[in-house]
């Protein structure tokens, strides 16, 4: 929010509407980019809206986008937040105060490993915009949601005290998935472990939704039959699935129906390459069925 300076002169009143304000205007989620938006601050550790911030003036080295952005990513891929905070802009910068609350605020959910700079692109009037294939550490988790293994980055970039630097929170990066043929064949070997109460193929949290019909698994006889792969949109309630992850969920989740001793609606993840259940659902009664 940038450093603010509250006057005496305006009593205890006005001093409690300026607070109020402030925290409204802090969860306001903004405006959206398109692909998912990247980390944004989540304030200091010590929960103080107000901590001191660093009045220090922060150099930017002289260059082109291209070599900024470079600089920035090699800095974030060496996991050295002392070296990639001086490269974001100056909004950027009072939001997350300094290199320990960038590193609070972004480390668990953009940990990149690698990247390829694709195209930078001169957008005019002290803009641009880097494109880079990214690699991250993938993860799937109710508090990170769901980090895929590779991306596609928009990084957009602005002209400061005589340098460019990186306009970090209004990036986005476009996940790439595996192919969904491999949450049927993770959903294979995960009901098969299951008839023998083992546990393959399976996220390390409980399953989500109904565990039961899993459990209802363990010693069943029969011939497993799965059907292909769909959108949570077919099963009657996802709420379970949306609730925890999110909206972006009905993107990269995948549907996957089970035919045989027991009926359900295994629900497959992304992990890397490749897919895990993450939770089993009745089965539902819309969208396309074996």
């Amino acid at each position: 929010m940038g450093r603010t300076r509250w006057a005496i002169a305006g009593g205890v009143l006005a001093l409690l509407l300026v607070v109020g304000a402030l925290f409204l205007w802090r969860g306001d989620g903004g405006s959206e980019t398109t692909g998912v938006p990247l980390p944004a601050p989540v304030g200091r550790s010590d929960g103080d809206p107000f901590a001191a911030r660093s009045d220090g003036a922060v150099p930017a080295p002289p260059g082109s986008p291209a070599e900024a952005a470079t600089a920035f990513l090699d800095a974030e891929v060496a996991g050295d937040v002392e070296a990639s905070f001086p490269h974001l802009s100056a909004d950027d910068r009072a939001d997350h105060v300094d290199a320990a609350g960038w590193f609070e605020d972004h480390a668990d959910i953009w940990t990149p490993t690698s990247y390829r700079l694709i195209d930078v692109r001169d957008d005019g009037d002290g803009a641009a915009t880097a494109t880079a294939a990214v690699e991250l550490q993938p993860q799937i988790d109710q508090f990170a949601g769901l980090v895929p293994a590779r991306a596609t980055l928009t990084l957009p970039l602005v002209q400061e005290d005589g340098g460019w630097r990186v306009a970090f929170s209004d990036g986005s990066y476009a996940p790439e998935y595996p192919d969904e043929a491999g949450a049927v064949d993770a959903v294979r070997a995960w009901a098969e472990a299951r008839t023998r109460c083992e546990t393959a193929a399976q996220w390390d949290a409980d399953l989500l939704d109904s565990p039961y019909l899993a459990d209802s698994l363990c010693g069943a006889d029969g011939e497993l039959r799965l059907g292909r792969p769909d959108t949570l949109d077919v099963l009657d309630d996802a709420g379970a699935y949306l609730d925890d992850f999110g909206t972006r969920a009905a993107d990269w989740a995948r549907v996957v129906p089970v035919e045989g001793p027991v009926a359900l609606d295994a629900v497959a993840a992304p992990l890397g390459d490749s897919w895990v259940v993450i939770g089993t659902s009745p089965r539902g009664t819309s969208g396309s069925r074996p």
